[in-house]
């Protein structure tokens, strides 16, 4: 028993979700995945290639509004203009 719980505590790497793994989701892919289910949700369409497409869109206007937004506020951000512009993206 004892030498499993040993080795059940070598995972303290969840601790630190700045930090770059390679395995990590892609924090860029998991932006337009986050996005693009906040998009389908409010527009009520499929979480499919349209609202991948919307939120590829959203994110690319996000990045020409703030060219000095980190990956990991771009998804946050992205949302938020959608929020407020929700004219602008219809479901294509």
């Amino acid at each position: 028993m004892e030498h499993h719980s040993e080795h059940h505590n070598e995972k303290p790497a969840e601790k630190k979700p700045e930090e770059k793994k390679k395995r990590k989701v892609n924090q860029g892919f998991q932006n337009l995945l986050d996005v693009s289910k906040h998009v389908s949700t409010i527009l009520k369409i499929s979480n499919g290639p349209g609202a991948k497409k919307l939120a590829g869109q959203i994110l690319r206007d996000v990045q020409e509004k703030f060219p000095n937004i980190t990956t990991l506020e771009k998804g946050k951000a992205a949302i938020k203009h959608f929020n407020e512009n929700k004219e602008l993206y219809k479901a294509a």
